[in-house]
Order: structure tokens, then C-alpha cells, then sequence
């Protein structure tokens, strides 16, 4: 399956892979702030924009996936 993907797709993955390795690790908290809470204002205008539910992105199995697959750091941002 993966050689069907094409080579500009395997390149977005790659460049987030390297995102969440090096470049996301270095931020201060301050910065992981100001990441997180433009990602999720742009989901929740995405969301709404498109006719849906703007808070459906909050959900229970949603904040355990960022707990688990993005940084334990970002728990302190959810209390």
C-alpha cells in the first residue's frame, strides 16, 4: 500500500514527522500555547464554516489521543 502513495504525500508526512520530533519539542510553553490554541481555532472555524458542530472536535477520545500521541505537556494546557 504505501507504494501507491505519492511522493508529495510522503513528503507533507515526512515534514510533519519532523515537525513533531524536532521543531515542536524546542518550543517554550508559551509557544506550545500560541500552537495549539491556533490549531484548534482553526478547526473549530473549519468546523463551523462547513455546517458542523464546532465543539464536536472536543471529545473525550480526542483529548486522550493529544495526551497520548502528541505531549503530556499538553495536559497542563486542558486544566
Amino acid at each position: 500500500m504505501t507504494g501507491n502513495i505519492p511522493d508529495w504525500v510522503k513528503d507533507l508526512l515526512d515534514d510533519e514527522d519532523q515537525f513533531w520530533i524536532s521543531i515542536y519539542p524546542s518550543y517554550s510553553f508559551d509557544e506550545r500555547v500560541l500552537h495549539w490554541s491556533g490549531s484548534l481555532h482553526r478547526r473549530m472555524r473549519w468546523q463551523e464554516e462547513s455546517g458542523y458542530d464546532p465543539y464536536a472536535i472536543y471529545s473525550k477520545a480526542w483529548h486522550m489521543q493529544a495526551k497520548v500521541t502528541i505531549s503530556l505537556s499538553v495536559t497542563h494546557l486542558f486544566r
